[in-house]
């Protein structure tokens, strides 16, 4: 009989602990269930673009003008690491490129006895819009390449600075180009040596015959707003 009222109490007290754990996890939850909120839109990280936009020309391309088309140049080469002094001559040409997003360029230097390997190079310019700032790169047949910017024109003067990579070496470089007037203008390229800019080339460019000149630049250290379109002659 003893035995028997052990199992009863038993019995009863694993009845409590369940009715008591039931209990517990019906006030652990909510009455009623919350209904789960639909999702939103999603969030977009950036605008949509129209294709039409993209192919819009850049506006500050047209500050570029008086430095781009058809030149002749003629200048000094001054003994650098880059090689022995001597006379260059060179035709450089460029234009809009890419549905005018950029500005692509050639330049052919003349071959001479003093020089039997002229350099032929090519680069391309374009607006950082980001930056704000013109961004540019050039290679060329010696194997050299290098990327530069600009902030614009300051004084007549565009001038890039930028790294380049010739023969292994890593080098800094400046490049000013100097608007005399419409049809003629100065180049001026330098590299830094051991903490100075150092000459290695000088020359002057003329623009090519029957070709429009472009206008000279509005004088603006970042170029905006744009300066008003010449009106189209009849």
């Amino acid at each position: 009989m003893h035995v028997e009222n052990c199992r009863s109490m038993i019995k009863t007290a694993s009845i409590g602990l369940t009715l008591l754990s039931a209990a517990a996890l019906a006030s652990a939850l909510p009455s009623s269930p919350t209904p789960i909120a639909s999702p939103g839109p999603a969030a977009t990280s950036a605008p949509v673009v129209s294709a039409a936009s993209l192919l819009w020309p850049l506006p500050e391309l047209e500050l570029l003008k008086p430095v781009t088309g058809n030149w002749t140049c003629d200048g000094n080469v001054p003994e650098s690491l880059l090689g022995p002094a001597r006379k260059t001559s060179s035709a450089q040409k460029s234009r809009n490129d890419l549905d005018n997003r950029w500005v692509t360029g050639l330049v052919i230097e003349k071959s001479t006895p003093e020089n039997p390997r002229p350099r032929k190079g090519k680069f391309h310019w374009t607006w950082d819009a980001v930056a704000k700032r013109f961004h540019g790169m050039w290679i060329d047949n010696t194997g050299a390449w290098g990327t530069y910017s600009s902030p614009g024109w300051q004084d007549q003067k565009l001038i890039w600075t930028g790294d380049a990579v010739h023969n292994g070496e890593k080098i800094q470089t400046r490049d000013t180009f100097e608007s005399k007037s419409s049809r003629e203008m100065t180049q001026r390229s330098e590299i830094s040596v051991k903490g100075q800019w150092t000459l290695v080339y000088e020359g002057s460019c003329r623009r090519g015959p029957g070709v429009a000149a472009s206008p000279r630049p509005a004088l603006s250290p970042v170029p905006s707003p744009m300066p008003s379109p010449a009106p189209k002659q009849k």
